[in-house]
């Protein structure tokens, strides 16, 4: 009977690892390898809210997303807001795609309005915290797309 293989490890970079292939790589060859848009891994990195994750995010939609990408990248930045805004919220409206209306919530078109309410609660628990209380003005730009997006789910 033949040793069975093992399969191949997952791929799952981190926020460094991929701050540090877009040094070599630049970072077109990072957005196709990591972030294509079936879900790459580089999603799942940036979701984390880690400062090296948010910064690929920052790095990529400022110098080479497209839209395709774009809309990807900034809805991971609003999951990323969820899980730590301190690492978020400053660079809410700091540039026209990290604009509050692309960052502050992820990306919900076409969800049942239970899961809506579920994200929203999230980010507005996000905000609540003593980190996110340190950017009053971001944290009041988010708020604001919290009640726009809740108008829609009532």
């Amino acid at each position: 009977m033949a040793a069975a293989t093992a399969a191949p490890a997952k791929y799952r970079p981190t926020g460094a690892d991929l701050l540090h292939k877009i040094d070599r790589l630049g970072a077109p060859a990072v957005l196709e390898d990591d972030f294509n848009l079936d879900g790459g891994p580089g999603y799942a990195v940036v979701e984390t809210g880690s400062a090296d994750g948010v910064a690929v995010a920052v790095k990529l939609l400022t110098t080479v997303a497209d839209a395709a990408y774009s809309e990807g990248l900034q809805s991971s930045l609003g999951v990323a807001l969820q899980r730590h805004p301190e690492n978020v919220l400053p660079l809410v409206d700091s540039a026209s795609v990290l604009a509050a209306d692309h960052i502050c919530l992820p990306w919900m078109i076409e969800s049942p309005h239970q899961k809506v309410r579920d994200e929203l609660t999230k980010t507005r628990a996000a905000l609540d915290t003593a980190s996110a209380k340190a950017y009053p003005a971001q944290r009041a730009a988010c708020l604001m797309q919290i009640k726009r997006a809740e108008m829609g789910v009532r």
